[in-house]
């Protein structure tokens, strides 16, 4: 598994086969450089993907942790993938302070 620097994306695979990515809803509500006084609040969803002919194909979404969303979508989905993940929770950041004045 693997997290970004910013903490935003969260991705685990098995080489070739399935993917697992946790990403928030809008994680630049607030502009690539945060306004001063801006607030995210976001739900984080975690995707589950299959390789396909022209790249990713999406098997399921969720908010939930473990493995009962991917496993209702695709029997075949490796739990050991997907068995101790958390829920994603949301992703909560600011910008700067408002300059005073």
């Amino acid at each position: 598994m693997r997290r970004t620097a910013a903490g935003l994306c969260l991705v685990a695979a098995a080489p070739g086969a399935w993917l697992v990515m946790t990403v928030p809803d809008d994680p630049t509500a607030c502009g690539a450089q945060p306004r001063p006084g801006c607030a995210v609040d976001t739900a984080v969803w975690r995707y589950f993907l299959r390789p396909a002919d022209t790249g990713w194909q999406l098997v399921t979404r969720t908010r939930d942790g473990g493995c009962a969303d991917v496993a209702k979508a695709t029997p075949a989905y490796p739990e050991k993938l997907c068995r101790e993940l958390q829920a994603p929770g949301r992703f909560v950041t600011s910008g700067p302070p408002l300059p005073p004045g």
